[in-house]
């Protein structure tokens, strides 16, 4: 738990606002990257569509 009057520190208050950013940026790089692989890159490089990761969720 943090105080909440920390916060009143600006430079604190930037830093967890962009750790924020920070975060919900890689977290959206990891959804898109793992979609990419699922659904483009596997099919290209000799997996058969059916048999991707991506096909099987929604059998």
């Amino acid at each position: 738990m943090l105080r909440v009057k920390l916060f009143r520190i600006r430079q604190f208050t930037y830093g967890v606002v962009s750790s924020l950013f920070l975060f919900l940026a890689q977290g959206a790089n990891v959804f898109v990257l793992s979609l990419l692989l699922q659904a483009i890159y596997l099919p290209l490089h000799g997996v058969p569509y059916a048999d991707t990761p991506l096909w099987l969720a929604y059998t």
